[in-house]
């Protein structure tokens, strides 16, 4: 189907470095085109099921996954310790530590189930320690990958704590990726559930599909973007 054409499109933008078609083309134009082309089409017995799960796919696999290539177009004074790379290799470590860490410490400590209807292995206890392990993988690699150490370029966000607690940028990005992860995780199963299926694919074997290993990185990469964005864009 021509909604296809969005994926390469999208990460066109992103490769030009342009912001305003990058923000604009899904959300906007596909949203309006979807709902039209489906109606001119002549559906009407399942025509919201149909559009609205198109728009939703884009939404969440296209556009909030593509901002991990869209920090490639930031401005090359927006990180002066490693790079704009530095921002994504900063940002895929964490989520996938917080993955693996969220699991492994709810399956040694776990005892109180999150949301047991969706997820039933995730708990309190891994999703707390998950984060606290997070938190600290994110102050460690800060220094090596971003400038949050040194606070946000941003003068309006500069707090007089940040010399006295220099890690404070670092924790909170640590946070925020910690958290949109655990999300992107639960709404993927949630997803599943839904269709009825235990994986997205067979792919990886014992790991599920493509769609298993990013589910996480679908609202990190947003998260940690305009995160990034507003403190030194």
């Amino acid at each position: 189907r021509w909604i296809y054409a969005a994926v390469p499109l999208q990460f066109l933008w992103a490769a030009l470095g342009w912001f305003e078609p990058f923000w604009i083309t899904v959300p906007v134009a596909s949203l309006l085109v979807i709902a039209g082309s489906t109606a001119a089409a002549g559906k009407t017995k399942g025509f919201l099921l149909e559009a609205t799960t198109a728009t939703w796919g884009l939404m969440l696999i296209v556009f909030c996954l593509s901002h991990a290539a869209m920090f490639l177009a930031l401005p090359e004074t927006s990180n002066s310790v490693a790079g704009n790379a530095g921002w994504i290799v900063y940002l895929i470590l964490l989520t996938e530590t917080n993955d693996i860490a969220q699991a492994l410490w709810g399956r040694q400590l776990g005892r109180h189930k999150v949301t047991p209807q969706v997820s039933p292995h995730k708990t309190w206890e891994g999703l707390l320690l998950g984060i606290g392990t997070t938190v600290l993988l994110a102050i460690a690699l800060a220094p090596l990958l971003t400038p949050l150490p040194d606070g946000p370029t941003r003068e309006v966000l500069r707090f007089k704590f940040e010399m006295e607690f220099p890690f404070v940028w670092s924790a909170l990005a640590g946070v925020a990726i910690a958290v949109s992860g655990f999300f992107g995780d639960i709404t993927m199963s949630a997803v599943k559930r839904d269709v009825g299926i235990k994986d997205s694919s067979s792919l990886l074997p014992g790991q599920g599909g493509m769609l298993d290993r990013i589910d996480s990185l679908m609202f990190t990469a947003p998260v940690f973007f305009y995160f990034v964005y507003w403190l030194y864009v």
